[in-house]
């Protein structure tokens, strides 16, 4: 039997959640699905410029789990460009130092370090959802 998989470290969830190619009406009907955790592998590597030993450290997973990961994001942005879908980003293995919530009605994105049940903290809206809950 295998033994669990650890859960991947992250900073903060994406800014958003996912893109659509411009131009294609109406959107596909299969979109790519990029895990929170080859999000921030992508992060690490390529837009804070870290080397794979750093950014494994970063995600509290080892090196070669970081290669994996990292290719497996990169394999579905070539699927994404290439054949003209749409990506979303959701899901995954992750762990968040603080709560983090969206808003259903602007969209934004913000943490609080204490358990929040009411409304946006930007646009004051009642309609929040709750990213990824720490885990206990």
């Amino acid at each position: 039997m295998p033994r669990p998989k650890r859960r991947r470290k992250m900073m903060n969830p994406p800014g958003v959640r996912g893109y659509r190619p411009f131009g294609i009406p109406g959107g596909t009907d299969s979109p790519v699905t990029l895990l929170y955790e080859e999000f921030e592998a992508i992060r690490l590597a390529d837009y804070n410029k870290l080397s794979q030993e750093e950014a494994a450290r970063a995600m509290d997973v080892s090196r070669p789990t970081f290669t994996r990961i990292y290719d497996q994001a990169l394999k579905k942005l070539a699927i994404m460009l290439n054949e003209k879908r749409s990506l979303v980003i959701e899901g995954g293995n992750v762990q968040f130092d603080d709560d983090w919530y969206r808003c259903q009605k602007c969209h934004s994105v913000f943490k609080t370090s204490k358990k929040i049940t009411g409304q946006c903290a930007i646009c004051g809206k009642n309609d929040i959802h709750h990213i990824n809950p720490l885990v206990e």
